[in-house]
């Protein structure tokens, strides 16, 4: 009986350059999906307390309340003009080019988003003389 052999299976080795930066980035719209699903709930939640903590003075008198909303505005502005900031780093992380060189530019600015609502709630409790 002559001896038998195994066929011998050769793999391929792509002989060509791997990906480059200028190649499409296959999950690139995952990290913008990520933040804009937390950055949109947590805006609109501190949205909501921001604009519901004027209750906190309700039982103040009228010197304290006086002084209370004194704060309290130019708080709520900073806080209401500061959500453009999120927005904008949402609408950047989603605009950039979906190539592999911008997926550590896109994932940063992308987890800046909802950094920056707490950030900016920080910001107003920091603003406000509370009673």
């Amino acid at each position: 009986m002559p001896h038998r052999t195994l066929p011998v299976t050769t793999t391929r080795v792509a002989t060509g350059p791997g990906p480059t930066g200028d190649d499409p980035a296959p999950s690139a719209w995952i990290a913008p999906t990520v933040a804009t699903v937390l950055t949109l709930p947590l805006a609109f939640v501190a949205f909501i307390c921001v604009a519901l903590s004027p209750m906190a003075c309700d039982p103040c008198s009228g010197a304290r309340s006086a002084e209370f909303s004194a704060d309290y505005m130019p708080a709520f502005w900073t806080f209401l003009v500061g959500l453009v900031l999120p927005l904008g780093l949402l609408v950047t992380s989603w605009a950039l080019p979906w190539r592999r060189r911008h997926t550590v530019r896109r994932c940063t600015i992308a987890a800046l988003a909802p950094v920056s609502v707490v950030l900016l709630s920080l910001l107003f409790l920091g603003l406000v003389d509370w009673p």
